[in-house]
């Protein structure tokens, strides 16, 4: 038998979480929502992306990379089902990186890429505030001093700290400036893969 209470995955560039009720939590005769798919361009960028999940049925909201994401009207398009039925003698099983088939007693579906870090608060709904620094708190630009500055220039940062703006007239500054720039990980483990750096210049 295949009971599949709640899962998170991917499929068709859509990030899907899976969350049915249990027969004790609802009547079984009722509807409620069980399913919800977001669109996303992240899904299918080849980038490294932290997704945070908070629920507080039948309420869910989702994080980017820390950012709120702001429901539309049809994103994410929300999936209602009925509540599983009741079962005796039935073991519950947690995975992760495949979903176990009950049926087949063997793992299926599994994840084809990377998984850098997962976290379960069971129970609890935690703070926007956390969910967001679960990603920008750990990786940023690290900004060159600011007594390294000429005058006549300028240093401005997103307050994430992963973009950096310098403006100014001094080429020889802005070449001390930019050879300043670094790039902080304080993760305990950082996630492995390539970081990418973007660099464009404006001559006015």
């Amino acid at each position: 038998m295949n009971r599949h209470h709640y899962a998170l995955f991917v499929r068709n560039c859509r990030l899907i979480l899976l969350l049915r009720r249990d027969f004790a939590e609802g009547d079984l005769n009722i509807f409620r929502p069980a399913e919800w798919r977001w669109k996303l361009p992240q899904v299918c960028d080849d980038e490294w992306h932290h997704y945070a999940v908070s629920v507080k049925f039948p309420n869910v909201e989702l994080y980017v990379d820390g950012t709120l994401f702001k429901s539309e009207k049809k994103n994410p398009e929300v999936i209602d089902d009925w509540p599983l039925h009741p079962t005796k003698g039935i073991n519950t099983t947690l995975t992760v990186g495949a979903c176990w088939q009950g049926s087949e007693k063997k793992m299926k579906h599994h994840l084809h890429g990377y998984l850098a870090g997962l976290s379960v608060l069971l129970n609890k709904v935690e703070k926007p505030a956390v969910l967001s620094c679960l990603h920008k708190c750990k990786e940023s630009l690290d900004v060159p001093p600011m007594e390294l500055l000429e005058p006549g220039m300028e240093l401005l940062t997103n307050s994430d700290l992963t973009e950096l703006t310098i403006e100014g007239d001094n080429k020889t500054n802005l070449e001390v400036l930019i050879k300043k720039i670094g790039y902080t990980n304080s993760r305990e483990f950082p996630t492995p893969g390539r970081r990418n750096l973007h660099l464009s210049t404006i001559i006015m």
